[in-house]
């Protein structure tokens, strides 16, 4: 008997601390809270706050560029339907070939680029040329925008 005597006593005093323990932590949420801890919380909420109008500010942004890339790829279209109207008269070779040169150095002056082919007039060949130019200067610099987006 003394045995469970014994253990009855320890499952009451368990009992005991359990539900003192509950009734403390109740107790706890009644109490008014510290200056400091309130003062804590108010800059949390107030970074919080932040964190979320800079994330907007970032979307924001982030969508602006995409408009302003989807602008440049326009104007890209544009540019290269000018390049395929001037460039009609050569033949496939030489538009390929221009358009490599030009890709390789878009900075030369026109007349640096290759001597006007035949069946074709010096200035249609510069308009091809400069139209050539815009296309590849809008097209690298739509590449470089999306690639940053």
């Amino acid at each position: 008997m003394k045995r469970s005597t014994f253990a009855a006593l320890i499952v009451f005093l368990l009992g005991v601390l359990v539900c003192s323990a509950m009734t403390a932590r109740a107790d706890d949420e009644k109490l008014p809270k510290s200056k400091k801890l309130i003062q804590v919380q108010k800059k949390i909420k107030t970074v919080k706050k932040e964190i979320s109008s800079v994330e907007k500010g970032k979307h924001e942004a982030i969508k602006a560029q995409a408009n302003e890339c989807d602008a440049l790829g326009e104007k890209v279209d544009e540019a290269e339907k000018e390049w395929k109207k001037a460039s009609e008269k050569l033949d496939e070779k030489t538009r390929k070939e221009l358009l490599k040169l030009i890709k390789e150095d878009p900075n030369k002056r026109i007349g640096e680029y290759m001597d006007v082919p035949e069946g074709i007039s010096k200035s249609d060949f510069y308009i091809c040329i400069g139209a050539a130019k815009k296309f590849v200067e809008l097209q690298l610099r739509y590449d470089e925008m999306d690639e940053k987006l």
